[in-house]
């Protein structure tokens, strides 16, 4: 494989050489109601907030903490990534930045979506984070915290009556929040997956 692209059905029937693969691709126009991405990251490795003297929020990555962000950076562009939010501490915006720079984008900060925000009142980080998923220019990488990531996730799936076994969110891992169903504002989770890579020291 030459070259990984994400395109619209027609186009990519386009490109098709033989009859029977564009018979197959058009086959699948309709399959999924899936029209937005979000893939929600948790803050890589930042030491432990016990150890840090100084305010927490500028508690930074260790240096595993930048490989498993260079890992991200490699992965997240295959979801078809454009758009780059972060909740305010340090940590959260270093996992990012990489990518933010790949694309050329600014990293948008989400102070609701931070743990301070969220664990004083969520209702505020869902709409946030279905407004970021209604947002138009591809898929959205938002990074965010432990303690707002799996209630977040749970919430959605429980609205959208998926059964989640486990909503884990280990530092570097994400979720691919795949929404459709409905109209822009009232955008409905139909697919929620958990990407995990074995830990980088």
């Amino acid at each position: 494989m030459d070259e990984l692209r994400w395109l619209h059905t027609a186009k990519a029937i386009d490109l098709l050489s033989h009859p029977h693969d564009r018979t197959l691709l058009a086959g699948l126009d309709g399959a999924t109601g899936i029209t937005h991405t979000v893939l929600l990251v948790r803050h890589a490795k930042a030491g432990k907030s016990e150890s840090w003297p100084g305010d927490d929020d500028l508690r930074p990555l260790t240096t595993a903490g930048y490989r498993q962000a260079g890992v991200l950076r490699s992965l997240l562009p295959l979801f078809g990534a454009q758009r780059v939010h972060s909740a305010p501490p340090l940590r959260c915006r270093q996992t990012v930045e990489g990518l933010a720079a790949d694309l050329g984008v600014p990293i948008i900060d989400e102070p609701l979506l931070s743990e301070d925000s969220f664990l004083n009142d969520p209702a505020p980080a869902l709409v946030r984070l279905i407004e970021i998923a209604a947002g138009s220019g591809g898929a959205a990488v938002v990074c965010s915290q432990g303690g707002v990531i799996p209630d977040l996730v749970a919430t959605l799936a429980k609205q959208a009556q998926l059964q989640l076994l486990d909503v884990p969110s280990s530092k570097s891992s994400y979720w691919g929040l795949f929404f459709g169903g409905g109209s822009v504002p009232a955008l409905i989770l139909q697919a929620a997956d958990y990407y995990e890579y074995a830990a980088v020291d």
